[in-house]
């Protein structure tokens, strides 16, 4: 009698990532706040604590051979700790287009774990410019967001981290 292991959110992943190649990275909308009261250009006073949020969602056209996974992030800034104010949000949805070589028959937990791993692996670069870019040109000491970690990959939010600041 054999016992069936459980694959792990990497093994179905990666079950993806073998039959998948890269072709554009998009994004799609994006807004950015600073939620200050000066009326001058803002400043901040310390290092901020930054709290992003994630999610995807994917679309899969087995007969073009095409696999587009929409990334939703949501990046909150606050001053100093967790319960300081916010001081910026920036959302931004960007959809990852990738060709496949092959379709292979796979569940929607391949894909979802595909999603919260090599996508947002794929996607991060692109936030971080933007989040770095934007609060930059807000007048603040641009955030520098940490690398993007795979440390629960079925969880849609991350820690709080404090930021580096340049």
């Amino acid at each position: 009698m054999t016992e069936k292991t459980e694959k792990t959110p990497i093994q179905l992943s990666s079950e993806v990532a073998r039959v998948v190649d890269l072709e554009a990275v998009v994004l799609r909308s994006s807004s950015v706040q600073f939620l200050g009261s000066e009326a001058g250009p803002p400043t901040a006073p310390g290092p901020m604590v930054i709290q992003l949020q994630h999610k995807t969602s994917h679309a899969l056209n087995r007969t073009a051979k095409l696999l587009d996974v929409t990334a939703n992030l949501i990046l909150s800034a606050r001053d100093n700790d967790e319960s300081g104010p916010e001081r910026v949000v920036i959302k931004a949805e960007f959809v990852v287009r990738y060709s496949m070589t092959e379709v292979p028959d796979l569940t929607d937990d391949h894909y979802r774990h595909f999603g919260s791993l090599n996508v947002m692996v794929n996607v991060f670069p692109y936030f971080r410019e933007l989040v770095h870019t934007s609060t930059s040109r807000m007048g603040l000491p641009p955030l520098v967001l940490p690398l993007f970690k795979i440390a629960k990959p079925a969880s849609a939010k991350a820690q709080p981290k404090p930021s580096s600041q340049n």
